[in-house]
Protein backbone atom coordinates (compact mmCIF):
# COMPACT_ATOMS: atom_id res chain seq x y z
CA UNK A 1 0.00 0.00 0.00
CA UNK A 2 1.68 3.75 -1.19
CA UNK A 3 0.14 7.05 -0.58
CA UNK A 4 1.47 10.54 -1.77
CA UNK A 5 -0.89 12.39 1.08
CA UNK A 6 -1.14 11.31 4.47
CA UNK A 7 -4.44 10.33 5.71
CA UNK A 8 -5.78 11.90 8.82
CA UNK A 9 -4.16 11.22 12.05
CA UNK A 10 -5.87 8.17 13.93
CA UNK A 11 -6.76 8.14 17.51
CA UNK A 12 -5.30 5.74 20.26
CA UNK A 13 -2.64 3.90 20.92
CA UNK A 14 -0.54 2.39 18.38
CA UNK A 15 0.03 -0.74 20.81
CA UNK A 16 -2.03 -2.96 22.93
CA UNK A 17 -0.83 -1.84 26.09
CA UNK A 18 -3.33 -4.12 28.09
CA UNK A 19 -0.48 -6.90 27.58
CA UNK A 20 1.67 -8.41 30.52
CA UNK A 21 4.16 -8.49 27.41
CA UNK A 22 3.71 -5.16 27.17
CA UNK A 23 4.64 -4.33 30.58
CA UNK A 24 7.37 -6.46 30.43
CA UNK A 25 9.09 -4.77 27.11
CA UNK A 26 9.01 -1.30 28.37
CA UNK A 27 10.21 -2.33 31.61
CA UNK A 28 13.77 -3.73 29.91
CA UNK A 29 13.02 -0.94 27.15
CA UNK A 30 13.61 1.53 29.92
CA UNK A 31 16.35 -0.13 31.25
CA UNK A 32 18.88 -0.31 27.96
CA UNK A 33 17.53 3.17 26.68
CA UNK A 34 18.35 4.90 29.51
CA UNK A 35 22.25 2.36 29.23
CA UNK A 36 22.25 3.86 25.60
CA UNK A 37 21.42 7.76 26.43
CA UNK A 38 23.65 7.44 29.35
CA UNK A 39 21.75 9.66 32.07
CA UNK A 40 17.84 9.35 33.55
CA UNK A 41 18.27 13.72 33.31
CA UNK A 42 20.69 15.25 31.36
CA UNK A 43 23.64 15.78 33.18
CA UNK A 44 24.00 19.74 32.50
CA UNK A 45 20.82 20.24 34.64
CA UNK A 46 21.49 21.10 38.33
CA UNK A 47 19.36 18.63 39.80
CA UNK A 48 19.67 19.94 43.27
CA UNK A 49 17.58 22.47 42.35
CA UNK A 50 14.75 20.36 41.01
CA UNK A 51 11.72 19.47 43.50
CA UNK A 52 8.73 17.95 40.72
CA UNK A 53 9.30 16.00 38.16
CA UNK A 54 6.73 14.77 35.54
CA UNK A 55 6.96 12.04 33.60
CA UNK A 56 4.76 11.39 30.35
CA UNK A 57 3.69 8.27 29.15
CA UNK A 58 5.22 6.27 31.86
CA UNK A 59 4.36 3.20 31.07
CA UNK A 60 5.22 0.94 34.20
CA UNK A 61 7.08 3.28 35.75
CA UNK A 62 10.41 2.21 34.71
CA UNK A 63 12.23 5.71 34.29
CA UNK A 64 10.23 7.06 36.99
CA UNK A 65 10.74 4.48 39.50
CA UNK A 66 14.75 4.73 38.66
CA UNK A 67 14.61 8.98 38.98
CA UNK A 68 12.70 8.56 42.28
CA UNK A 69 15.07 6.01 43.97
CA UNK A 70 18.35 7.85 42.69
CA UNK A 71 17.31 11.10 43.49
CA UNK A 72 15.10 10.19 47.28
CA UNK A 73 14.57 14.41 46.96
CA UNK A 74 12.94 14.56 44.30
CA UNK A 75 8.66 14.06 43.79
CA UNK A 76 7.99 12.42 40.73
CA UNK A 77 4.48 12.11 39.05
CA UNK A 78 3.79 9.88 36.13
CA UNK A 79 0.72 10.11 33.80
CA UNK A 80 -0.08 7.21 31.37
CA UNK A 81 -3.35 6.47 29.49
CA UNK A 82 -3.64 2.71 30.16
CA UNK A 83 -5.27 2.24 34.33
CA UNK A 84 -2.78 -1.65 34.00
CA UNK A 85 0.30 0.66 33.57
CA UNK A 86 -0.70 3.47 36.48
CA UNK A 87 -1.66 0.31 38.90
CA UNK A 88 1.36 -1.53 38.00
CA UNK A 89 3.84 1.16 38.53
CA UNK A 90 1.65 2.48 42.11
CA UNK A 91 2.30 -1.61 43.07
CA UNK A 92 5.97 -0.67 42.09
CA UNK A 93 6.48 2.00 44.42
CA UNK A 94 5.05 0.94 47.26
CA UNK A 95 6.75 -2.66 46.71
CA UNK A 96 10.49 0.01 46.59
CA UNK A 97 9.28 2.40 49.37
CA UNK A 98 9.44 5.11 47.16
CA UNK A 99 6.85 6.96 48.58
CA UNK A 100 8.48 10.04 46.34
CA UNK A 101 6.87 8.49 43.34
CA UNK A 102 2.96 8.66 42.10
CA UNK A 103 1.09 7.36 39.14
CA UNK A 104 -1.66 8.58 37.83
CA UNK A 105 -4.51 7.78 34.95
CA UNK A 106 -4.29 10.42 32.45
CA UNK A 107 -4.47 10.94 28.30
CA UNK A 108 -1.20 13.17 27.91
CA UNK A 109 -3.57 14.68 24.81
CA UNK A 110 -5.65 16.42 26.91
CA UNK A 111 -4.95 19.32 29.40
CA UNK A 112 -2.47 18.32 32.93
CA UNK A 113 -4.27 18.40 36.05
CA UNK A 114 -1.61 19.93 36.95
CA UNK A 115 -1.56 24.34 37.91
CA UNK A 116 0.40 26.74 36.15
CA UNK A 117 4.31 27.11 37.12
CA UNK A 118 4.89 24.12 39.10
CA UNK A 119 6.65 21.76 37.36
CA UNK A 120 10.65 21.46 37.42
CA UNK A 121 11.46 18.76 34.74
CA UNK A 122 8.75 17.17 32.15
CA UNK A 123 10.07 14.13 31.42
CA UNK A 124 8.96 12.00 27.69
CA UNK A 125 10.74 9.20 26.24
CA UNK A 126 9.34 6.95 23.12
CA UNK A 127 5.85 8.36 22.96
CA UNK A 128 5.17 8.52 19.51
CA UNK A 129 2.97 5.58 19.64
CA UNK A 130 0.04 7.80 20.79
CA UNK A 131 1.14 10.74 19.30
CA UNK A 132 0.10 12.59 15.89
CA UNK A 133 1.46 15.76 13.70
CA UNK A 134 -1.25 17.82 15.51
CA UNK A 135 -0.87 16.45 19.32
CA UNK A 136 3.00 17.20 19.79
CA UNK A 137 2.42 21.07 19.62
CA UNK A 138 -0.25 20.97 22.38
CA UNK A 139 1.46 18.86 24.34
CA UNK A 140 4.65 20.99 23.88
CA UNK A 141 2.31 23.93 25.00
CA UNK A 142 1.14 22.26 27.87
CA UNK A 143 4.55 21.02 29.26
CA UNK A 144 5.36 25.03 28.87
CA UNK A 145 2.18 25.74 31.00
CA UNK A 146 2.79 23.69 34.15
CA UNK A 147 6.68 24.06 33.98
CA UNK A 148 8.04 26.72 36.43
CA UNK A 149 10.34 29.67 35.07
CA UNK A 150 13.43 28.31 34.05
CA UNK A 151 12.33 24.51 34.40
CA UNK A 152 13.10 21.73 31.60
CA UNK A 153 11.42 19.57 28.71
CA UNK A 154 13.20 16.85 27.61
CA UNK A 155 11.80 14.71 24.75
CA UNK A 156 13.44 11.74 23.62
CA UNK A 157 12.49 9.68 20.38
CA UNK A 158 14.09 6.96 18.01
CA UNK A 159 14.40 7.38 14.39
CA UNK A 160 15.70 4.94 12.32
CA UNK A 161 16.95 1.16 13.29
CA UNK A 162 19.43 -0.69 10.63
CA UNK A 163 20.40 -4.29 10.76
CA UNK A 164 21.48 -6.69 8.63
CA UNK A 165 18.51 -8.77 8.41
CA UNK A 166 16.25 -7.88 5.48
CA UNK A 167 12.90 -9.28 7.52
CA UNK A 168 14.02 -6.50 10.45
CA UNK A 169 14.23 -4.20 7.86
CA UNK A 170 11.06 -4.56 5.68
CA UNK A 171 8.90 -5.04 9.57
CA UNK A 172 10.56 -1.40 10.01
CA UNK A 173 9.69 -0.02 6.83
CA UNK A 174 6.16 -0.98 7.17
CA UNK A 175 6.05 0.47 10.73
CA UNK A 176 7.10 3.73 9.00
CA UNK A 177 5.13 3.58 6.13
CA UNK A 178 1.81 3.53 8.30
CA UNK A 179 2.99 5.81 10.69
CA UNK A 180 3.23 8.57 7.98
CA UNK A 181 0.08 7.30 5.83
CA UNK A 182 -1.66 7.72 9.26
CA UNK A 183 -0.32 11.46 9.73
CA UNK A 184 1.26 10.29 13.07
CA UNK A 185 4.43 11.90 12.64
CA UNK A 186 6.29 14.49 10.54
CA UNK A 187 8.25 12.32 8.35
CA UNK A 188 7.94 13.50 4.47
CA UNK A 189 8.21 10.24 2.59
CA UNK A 190 7.61 7.16 5.51
CA UNK A 191 11.11 6.34 5.91
CA UNK A 192 12.22 6.91 8.87
CA UNK A 193 9.86 7.34 12.50
CA UNK A 194 9.83 10.69 11.73
CA UNK A 195 9.82 12.74 15.19
CA UNK A 196 13.09 12.99 16.68
CA UNK A 197 14.57 15.10 13.50
CA UNK A 198 11.27 17.62 14.39
CA UNK A 199 12.03 18.15 18.35
CA UNK A 200 14.60 20.45 18.46
CA UNK A 201 11.88 22.96 15.93
CA UNK A 202 9.05 21.91 18.04
CA UNK A 203 10.49 23.55 21.05
CA UNK A 204 11.79 26.37 19.48
CA UNK A 205 8.24 26.94 18.01
CA UNK A 206 7.27 27.05 21.41
CA UNK A 207 9.63 29.69 22.97
CA UNK A 208 11.83 27.36 24.83
CA UNK A 209 15.26 28.52 25.69
CA UNK A 210 18.92 27.29 26.06
CA UNK A 211 17.65 24.36 23.41
CA UNK A 212 20.29 21.31 23.70
CA UNK A 213 20.03 17.92 21.95
CA UNK A 214 22.48 14.87 22.12
CA UNK A 215 22.09 11.98 19.68
CA UNK A 216 22.35 8.22 21.26
CA UNK A 217 22.74 5.14 19.82
CA UNK A 218 21.50 1.64 21.00
CA UNK A 219 23.74 -1.15 19.59
CA UNK A 220 21.77 -4.50 19.64
CA UNK A 221 24.14 -7.00 17.79
CA UNK A 222 24.94 -10.01 18.45
CA UNK A 223 27.45 -10.33 21.35
CA UNK A 224 26.68 -7.13 22.64
CA UNK A 225 25.66 -6.47 26.13
CA UNK A 226 22.41 -4.94 24.74
CA UNK A 227 21.91 -7.97 22.14
CA UNK A 228 19.08 -10.27 24.15
CA UNK A 229 17.00 -7.36 25.87
CA UNK A 230 17.00 -5.55 22.62
CA UNK A 231 16.09 -9.01 20.68
CA UNK A 232 12.82 -9.83 22.99
CA UNK A 233 11.75 -5.87 23.00
CA UNK A 234 11.49 -6.71 19.05
CA UNK A 235 10.09 -9.74 19.27
CA UNK A 236 7.23 -8.74 21.71
CA UNK A 237 6.98 -5.31 19.79
CA UNK A 238 5.67 -6.69 16.57
CA UNK A 239 3.77 -9.00 17.54
CA UNK A 240 1.36 -6.23 19.48
CA UNK A 241 1.88 -3.79 16.64
CA UNK A 242 1.13 -6.68 14.29
CA UNK A 243 -2.99 -6.17 14.56
CA UNK A 244 -2.23 -2.39 13.26
CA UNK A 245 0.09 -3.01 10.25
CA UNK A 246 -2.25 -5.91 9.18
CA UNK A 247 -5.17 -3.57 9.72
CA UNK A 248 -3.86 -1.02 7.98
CA UNK A 249 -3.50 -2.72 4.75
CA UNK A 250 0.24 -2.24 4.70
CA UNK A 251 0.58 -5.58 4.33
CA UNK A 252 -0.81 -8.75 4.67
CA UNK A 253 -1.07 -10.99 7.78
CA UNK A 254 1.28 -14.35 5.93
CA UNK A 255 3.50 -12.30 4.48
CA UNK A 256 4.05 -10.55 8.07
CA UNK A 257 4.30 -13.95 9.67
CA UNK A 258 7.14 -14.73 7.32
CA UNK A 259 9.16 -11.46 8.03
CA UNK A 260 8.12 -12.10 11.29
CA UNK A 261 9.99 -15.49 11.62
CA UNK A 262 12.79 -14.90 9.22
CA UNK A 263 13.69 -11.65 11.35
CA UNK A 264 13.78 -13.83 15.04
CA UNK A 265 16.06 -16.30 12.99
CA UNK A 266 18.17 -13.60 11.69
CA UNK A 267 18.60 -11.93 15.44
CA UNK A 268 20.32 -15.39 16.69
CA UNK A 269 23.03 -15.42 13.92
CA UNK A 270 26.24 -14.75 15.64
CA UNK A 271 27.42 -12.14 12.46
CA UNK A 272 23.40 -10.42 12.99
CA UNK A 273 24.48 -6.10 13.69
CA UNK A 274 21.73 -3.71 14.53
CA UNK A 275 22.35 -0.52 15.76
CA UNK A 276 19.44 2.15 16.65
CA UNK A 277 19.74 5.88 16.63
CA UNK A 278 17.47 8.66 18.28
CA UNK A 279 17.82 11.89 19.92
CA UNK A 280 16.80 13.60 23.19
CA UNK A 281 16.35 17.22 23.15
CA UNK A 282 15.28 19.47 25.65
CA UNK A 283 15.17 23.50 26.67
CA UNK A 284 14.00 25.37 29.23
CA UNK A 285 10.97 27.96 29.52
CA UNK A 286 12.18 31.17 30.01
CA UNK A 287 12.71 33.05 33.17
Amino acid sequence: MASSDPLPPPHGNLLDTEEAAEITRLLEQDKILTQAIGHLIPEELDISSMEQVLDIGCGPGGWALDVAFTYPHLQVQGIDINHTMANFANARARSQYLNNATFLLKDARDQFDTDDSTVDFVNARTIFVFMDQQSWPALIAECWRILKPGGTLCITEAEIVISNSPAMQQLNRFLSQSLYTQGRTFSVDGHSFGVAFMLKKLLMNASFENIRHKAFSLDASYGSDAHYNACKDGEIFFQIVKPHLVASGIVEEAEFDRLYYEMLIDTLSDDYTCITFGLSAWGSKPQ
